[in-house]
């Protein structure tokens, strides 16, 4: 792999998560890690507790896993190879990166 798996600081989230469609109520928005407008409307990312707690729909429920890297194209291939690693191992992968 590039110099990005030499600095990375890898972790998984314990708690559960959901890729929730819906309208956005007071508590979601703010316990959202991430809120996406599509034409379809909004697709959330949040813990599956909230979502339950505030009856926003979900088919899956997902861990996070985070790969703290300093942004540069290095960073892009690195995400790249961890990408296509975990499929070959059947994991699927929905990445965001900021």
């Amino acid at each position: 792999m590039d110099k990005g798996s030499k600095t990375s600081q890898p972790s998984v989230d314990l708690e559960k998560f959901v890729l929730g469609q819906g309208g956005i109520q007071g508590n979601s928005r703010d316990a959202s890690i991430c809120v996406f407008r599509e034409d379809e409307g909004l697709t959330l990312i949040l813990s599956r507790e909230c979502a339950d707690a505030n009856n926003i729909s979900y088919s899956s429920v997902f861990r996070m896993i985070t790969l703290s890297v300093h942004s540069s194209w290095d960073a892009v291939r690195f995400l790249a190879t961890i990408t296509s690693r975990l499929d070959m191992h059947g994991i699927s992968v929905d990445p965001i990166s900021a």
